[in-house]
């Protein structure tokens, strides 16, 4: 079976979390289920989480990212990897 492009997966934010961006820029989110662990994302990140609608891949959201920042390529990549690792790790998003 031939492993798909991480680049190319699209996240889907959970169903089961309420977010709002905030005057600031940052993005609280609320984990709807018998936790309901809040979570805050602020910078770049937040503007990652706002990108996911379900319908763009990760490397079209980086791509507008880069654009508009031009951080360190490398970094920037593993900066986003370990967001979306977390992401995961804490049920926010799936990948389709």
């Amino acid at each position: 079976m031939k492993k798909q492009n991480p680049d190319k997966k699209i996240p889907i934010q959970s169903k089961e979390v309420l977010w709002k961006k905030n005057f600031d820029g940052s993005i609280a989110i609320l984990k709807l289920d018998e936790t309901d662990f809040y979570f805050s994302l602020d910078g770049i990140a937040a503007e990652v989480w706002a990108h996911m609608d379900g319908k763009k891949p990760i490397a079209e959201i980086s791509a507008k990212l880069i654009k508009k920042y031009s951080p360190p390529f490398a970094k920037f990549q593993a900066d986003v990897a370990k967001l979306l690792d977390t992401l995961v790790k804490e049920q926010l998003i799936t990948f389709s």
